[in-house]
């Protein structure tokens, strides 16, 4: 879509591709009547404020060689069985090649065949809403996912749920052609279908894929031990603290435990996506939450103020002696 915005001269175009928080915005933008500058910014990145990559092309061979680029990339690629079984290698790539049409609708296209569920970041007229379609292309979107799912369930010997599902919409082709639909029979007769059927395939690999991550939470936290020093990234800074992604775990730095020193704010010390090394000072596992502390990886007071790097090389010698400190701690507390 994207592509086919910049052949077809809807610009500016932007992009935003984003990958675990890492993310960069592809822009392209006119700059003469048959030339568009094309550049490369980082996203979400305050530390970064110049383009990664700016270079000025025609659209029609930027196209060209994006196409060109990844049509190599997916031949060239050693597990061949993946990229036959993707999308990638379905799309029409030889109509991105051929010079632009009146009345294309790539916005309109990849919508209805996706659902709209793409991110785009632009103009207002580079931006496509659910509210926009019509009766008929709102139901053209529902019987395409409907096809791929009695395909899928055809494949798992499910016959009687994709019959029952074929069946349904055995007409909607036709009422979609001729303008007929009755919106308010479908959507109750789609709602009863999926009361009577609420194990589906879809339903089913969105459970296996919950479940997964709660297992993979729950190995992760409990190899979790007071007093280890972890790696982690930050998400988020608010005036109450820092959270930490320690490896898909959410945990809080609070602005109290960053410095023996009194900080009015932690921005002060952290921002947005920085990388950070700190102290587990108290695990919850009632409720699965994971405390944080860099305060005590400070080898003098205040050195997480005004000198970091002395933290991150020391981390792990105040780790142990922090651990140390909790062990004999321990051993003078009185047993129940």
């Amino acid at each position: 879509m994207w592509l086919g915005m910049i052949r077809d001269g809807d610009l500016p175009a932007k992009l935003i591709v984003d990958e675990e928080g890492q993310g960069i915005k592809l822009i392209a933008e006119k700059s003469s009547d048959d030339l568009i500058e094309f550049r490369i910014e980082p996203w979400n990145n305050s530390k970064i404020t110049s383009p990664i990559l700016t270079t000025t092309l025609k659209p029609h061979d930027l196209v060209v060689a994006f196409c060109e680029g990844l049509i190599e990339f997916l031949n060239d690629d050693k597990n061949e069985s993946y990229w036959n079984s993707s999308d990638l290698r379905k799309m029409n790539w030889e109509g991105l090649f051929k010079i632009p049409q009146v009345g294309q609708n790539w916005q309109k296209r990849i919508t209805l065949i996706n659902g709209n569920r793409y991110r785009w970041v632009g103009t207002l007229n580079s931006e496509f809403r659910h509210e926009e379609l019509t009766v008929g292309e709102k139901w053209a979107i529902i019987l395409h996912k409907s096809l791929n799912k009695i395909v899928d369930l055809i494949s798992r010997n499910e016959t009687k749920e994709a019959k029952v599902l074929a069946n349904l919409f055995s007409d909607l082709p036709i009422d979609i052609v001729l303008g007929e639909i009755d919106d308010c029979w479908y959507e109750k007769k789609y709602a009863e279908f999926n009361k009577a059927y609420p194990y589906s395939r879809e339903y089913e690999l969105a459970r296996i894929r919950r479940q997964k991550l709660k297992d993979q939470f729950k190995d992760q936290f409990n190899k979790l031990r007071v007093g280890q020093v972890v790696n982690g990234v930050v998400r988020a800074v608010k005036p109450y603290g820092v959270f930490v992604d320690i490896g898909n775990l959410k945990t809080l730095l609070h602005v109290s435990m960053i410095s023996h020193l009194p900080i009015e704010h932690p921005n002060q010390v952290f921002e947005v996506n920085d990388w950070i090394q700190a102290l587990i000072v108290d695990i919850d596992s009632q409720r699965g939450r994971v405390t944080l502390s860099t305060r005590e990886l400070e080898p003098e007071p205040g050195d997480m103020l005004n000198n970091p790097s002395i933290v991150c090389d020391r981390a792990e010698e105040m780790g142990a002696r922090y651990r140390k400190f909790v062990r004999q701690r321990m051993t003078l507390e009185p047993s129940d």
